[in-house]
This record gives structure tokens, C-alpha cells and sequence, in this order.
């Protein structure tokens, strides 16, 4: 209920995890100015009326709402949570997602869309996240990226494994100079392409992960990706 929490105004962490909660009203939390971590895990939320977050703007820096009921993101969803630095979205049945849906979190750092049901990702969906850092797209049914990689520079990790992804073009690497870890272990794999631009970038990289893509011959590696 709206006035549930009234009173709660130095409470810091709120764990509801566990419950059989549904909908996240609007106003919700509108008293708890100094919540960082909210934690919804384990429930059976399916929607977030609009405003549900009002309040949490300047506070709110952890929001975990794993292993829930969700299928869709509306783009209204996750307004006023401007400071949020991590999101989780894990094990829920996710299949569409709002274009905007993730562009009221400028100081975004850690997405996990993660044991989802998306087939793909619009290409500006992470637009406005130039900080995001981490990226878990794994055990969905992803086929293709069209993602605008120019928008996620700074990201140091991007998992894809257990999707249904045919072709690993390296080339979207060439601008992401602080990317460490790459893991697209246990798709469809049959081709890897590459160009020699890609090197420098290339070279930070410490982990990529190609695992049981039975599909991939070496003649079907770009003879450049691993040259310097």
C-alpha cells in the first residue's frame, strides 16, 4: 500500500525478497529519501505503475528484481532512479523491452538482463549509459546484434553465452578500448570476423570465451583477427 513505508525516513537497505508481491504502486517509496538498496528478488512482480520510484532520485543505487514475472519493460518503468549504478533483471521472462526503457539511468554501471526471453536488442537501447561497465545478455535467444556500440564505450565486460547467435563480428570492438572480458560461449557460432583495425583494441582484452560453438572451423576465422 502507498502509506506502508511512511515513517521509514533513515532507512538505508529495504530487502522484500521472498514474498508474493506483484505490482509496485505508484509513490511507493516517495518518503524514503535515504534508501541506496532495494531489494524486490524472488517475487512475482509483473508491472511497475508509473511514479513508483519518486522520491528515490538522488538515493537509490542498487535495485535488484531477479527471479521475478516480468515479460516486458515499459520505458517509464525505471524514471527517477538517476543515481542507480545496478540493475538487475535476472531470471525473469523477459522478451520486449521499451525503447527508452534504460534511458533515465546515466550512471548506470551493472545490467543484468540475464536468463531472459529476448530474441534481440534495438540499437539504441543503452544510448544514454555511457558509463555501463558490465553487460549480462547470457541465456536469452538473441540471433543478431544491431547494438549502437559507440553508446557503451567504457565497457569492460559483455556476457553472451547460451543465446542463438550465428556470426561473432569483432569488428564492433575496434572503439572499445576498455573492454577486458568477452564471452560468447555456447551459441551457433560459425564465423569470426575481423579487421586489422581491431588490434589495439583487441589486445586488452585478457578473456574471450568461444567454448562449444561446434560450429566453428578455423577457415571460418578471419585470418587478421589474431595477427599483430
Amino acid at each position: 500500500e502507498q502509506n506502508a513505508l511512511i515513517g521509514l525516513f533513515s532507512l538505508k537497505f529495504l530487502n522484500i525478497n521472498n514474498n508474493n508481491i506483484k505490482i509496485l504502486n505508484g509513490n511507493l517509496f516517495s518518503n524514503l529519501k535515504n534508501l541506496e538498496r532495494l531489494n524486490f528478488q524472488s517475487n512475482n512482480l509483473y508491472r511497475i505503475e508509473k511514479n513508483a520510484f519518486t522520491g528515490l532520485d538522488s538515493s537509490l543505487k542498487y535495485l535488484l528484481l531477479s527471479d521475478n514475472k516480468f515479460e516486458f519493460l515499459k520505458s517509464f518503468y525505471f524514471e527517477n532512479l538517476s543515481y542507480l549504478t545496478i540493475l538487475n533483471l535476472r531470471k525473469n521472462s523477459i522478451s520486449s523491452i521499451q525503447s527508452g526503457s534504460f534511458s533515465n539511468l546515466p550512471l548506470i554501471k551493472i545490467l543484468d538482463l540475464g536468463d531472459n526471453c529476448l530474441f534481440k536488442i534495438d540499437s539504441n537501447l543503452f544510448s544514454t549509459n555511457k558509463f555501463l561497465s558490465s553487460l549480462h545478455l547470457d541465456h536469452n535467444q538473441i540471433k543478431n546484434f544491431s547494438i549502437n556500440w559507440d553508446s557503451i564505450l567504457n565497457l569492460l565486460f559483455i556476457n553472451c553465452e547460451n543465446n542463438l547467435l550465428s556470426v561473432l563480428d569483432l569488428r564492433i570492438l575496434n572503439k572499445m578500448a576498455r573492454l577486458k572480458t568477452v564471452i560468447f560461449s555456447n551459441n551457433y557460432i560459425y564465423k569470426v570476423n575481423c579487421e586489422r583495425n581491431n588490434l589495439d583494441s583487441m589486445l586488452k582484452i585478457t578473456t574471450l570465451n568461444l567454448e562449444n560453438n561446434s560450429k566453428i572451423k578455423m577457415a571460418n576465422i578471419d585470418s587478421k583477427c589474431f595477427q599483430h
